[in-house]
């Protein structure tokens, strides 16, 4: 299994888990990203674009400096878990690597 690597794409809320931007871009937006078509730009690098045909923003975040608070909440929004950790560490207590990648891994929209 590749090492995932996380991005974030649209908007800094809504972040993928997948082994490189180009297989996120492959994904015609499978895994949530609002990604229509895209570009691997010589001088640019990979652009992604979105069915209106604008460009999309997006960055890669450093898996280890980048730490954050993820709370958890069951169906009826009952707290369950908060968790703590880097991404690769929120990750393999959430995911683990369970789903195939490309995949959302967090948005604040859940």
């Amino acid at each position: 299994m590749n090492t995932p690597r996380f991005f974030w794409i649209g908007e800094e809320s809504e972040i993928f888990a997948a082994a490189s931007i180009r297989q996120l871009a492959r994904d015609n937006g499978r895994a949530g990203t609002g990604i229509d078509r895209w570009d691997d730009h010589p001088d640019r690098g990979v652009l992604l674009f979105d069915e209106e045909g604008e460009l999309i923003e997006w960055a890669e975040l450093d898996a280890v400096a980048t730490r954050m608070t993820l709370r958890n909440r069951g169906n009826d929004d009952r707290p369950l878990e908060t968790l703590r950790g880097n991404l690769h560490d929120l990750y393999a207590w959430t995911d683990g690597g369970r789903f195939n990648l490309p995949v959302m891994f967090c948005t604040q929209y859940n």
